[in-house]
């Protein structure tokens, strides 16, 4: 899903809500979070929030 993002220079929304980071979590916890930002980090991925998306979507009008 994130190349297929990345090769149409689209825009993706990730929710991790907090009572995921219970360690005890094996399928969605700590772990998996840290994999995904490193794997996004390692992409150079802008984290950004919707007003920053807003603004750059109206800067290229």
């Amino acid at each position: 899903m994130f190349q297929e993002i990345e090769r149409f220079g689209g825009v993706c929304t990730l929710i991790w809500h907090n009572d995921h980071f219970d360690p005890a979590n094996e399928t969605t916890g700590p772990r998996q979070f840290a994999e995904l930002m490193q794997y996004l980090r390692s992409r150079n991925t802008a984290f950004v929030n919707g007003r920053d998306i807003l603004k750059e979507l109206e800067n290229r009008r």
